[in-house]
């Protein structure tokens, strides 16, 4: 029986919500209450500073609401804005030494919540799954490189 792109795409797409739904939960029970927000902002500035306009167009908000949710990670201590060496009107948002230990804390504690979920899984259920976990990975790096030179 073939499998079409279609019923996996379905079924990848009932799943999704219910993952985030339940890590969001839990990231709102961690010791610094992290807004899912927060966390994919941390995230994102643990790879590299970005501008404001930059890390709005990535969470999809205006300029104006990501520099209120900007203000707030500051107020925690855990980004800070620099003014570029080169261009001094340019500001990059970096991520400090203690917004960086809470990512890496909740990370933690999210790796944990998933692996006790996985734990009823037989060894080959696993193995499956994180193949099938690798092949989604690459398809979804490819469509976002491809998405990235075409909009270039």
């Amino acid at each position: 029986m073939r499998i079409q792109s279609h019923e996996v795409a379905n079924e990848f797409l009932d799943i999704a919500p219910l993952v985030m739904r339940l890590l969001a939960a839990d990231l709102r029970q961690t010791k610094d209450a992290l807004n899912p927000a927060y966390f994919r902002l941390l995230a994102l500035l643990s790879v590299e500073p970005c501008t404001l306009g930059e890390l709005a167009e990535r969470q999809m908000v205006s300029k104006p609401t990501m520099s209120n949710t900007i203000t707030t990670l500051e107020e925690r201590g855990w980004v800070v804005r620099k003014r570029g060496s080169q261009d001094r009107r340019m500001v990059l948002v970096r991520i400090t030494p203690a917004g960086q230990a809470v990512l890496d804390g909740v990370q933690e504690q999210m790796i944990r919540r998933v692996a006790q979920i996985l734990e009823p899984l037989t060894e080959e259920e696993r193995r499956i799954l994180l193949s099938g976990l690798n092949i989604l990975r690459q398809v979804f790096e490819l469509a976002i490189l491809n998405q990235q030179a075409y909009s270039k």
